[in-house]
């Protein structure tokens, strides 16, 4: 994923894909197949969002991080860890999309936004 994000322009999609195995991966690991069904169904409606929250640099780097970071815990057998940077990586991506609809949402008082745009 990291070489994807070095790429100029950024190759997006291709860290979509490493973003998704990557993932997947962790699901295999767990071998709890009632969570790697769920994990599978959650990433593909989430997919068109996380795509958004990744066009953003700052974002894409800290992401980036965060699955580094995982790996060092998981690597390290540190689970809670592991367990706390999933966490947190999930609900910083959550907040990005969330951010980023209400900015672009023609309703929306987002405290950034322009007014009349």
């Amino acid at each position: 994923m990291e070489d994807c994000i070095r790429k100029d322009p950024v190759d997006l999609l291709k860290y979509q894909d490493e973003h998704w195995h990557f993932h997947e991966r962790i699901m295999t690991i767990s071998t709890n197949k009632r969570l790697k069904r769920f994990s599978a169904s959650l990433h593909h409606q989430v997919s068109r969002f996380s795509y958004l929250s990744l066009q953003g640099k700052t974002h894409l780097n800290a992401s980036a991080k965060y699955h580094r970071w995982i790996i060092d815990a998981i690597k390290n057998k540190e689970k809670s860890k592991a367990c706390k940077l999933m966490k947190k990586h999930v609900l910083r991506a959550l907040d990005v999309v969330q951010k980023k609809i209400e900015f672009d949402d023609p309703e929306s008082s987002h405290p950034l936004k322009k007014p009349g745009k």
